[in-house]
């Protein structure tokens, strides 16, 4: 079971939002926050596992990541979120709008 952070527990059919960010002090900030709902991944004799599913759909900035910090697991989940902005938001854009918008959804 997942919990928050005042101990309550996480259970599927749930949203949350993960927001991480980097605040230097005196400076500057970024945060960026996607919303999600938990759903059950696996069932094990150790019971359920629980994952998340993006809700909110919008591309990363790549531009701010240092790629050589990232793990091969980290870069394929960002290629394949981008894959899932690009395939849901494509049809529904201008063709002008579809040109931004695969620029920011390019593989990493």
């Amino acid at each position: 079971m997942v919990t928050s952070r005042g101990g309550t527990p996480h259970e599927a059919n749930q949203f949350s939002t993960i927001e991480p960010g980097f605040y230097k002090e005196g400076a500057f900030g970024i945060r960026t926050e996607n919303v999600v709902v938990s759903k059950v991944v696996n069932r094990t004799e150790y019971g359920e596992f629980i994952g998340f599913e993006a809700i909110t759909l919008c591309p990363i900035e790549t531009t701010l990541i240092d790629r050589q910090l990232m793990l091969p697991h980290e870069i394929d989940w960002l290629n394949s979120y981008h894959k899932k902005v690009w395939d849901t938001l494509s049809p529904l854009l201008t063709e002008e709008e579809c040109e931004w918008l695969k620029k920011k959804c390019e593989m990493f």
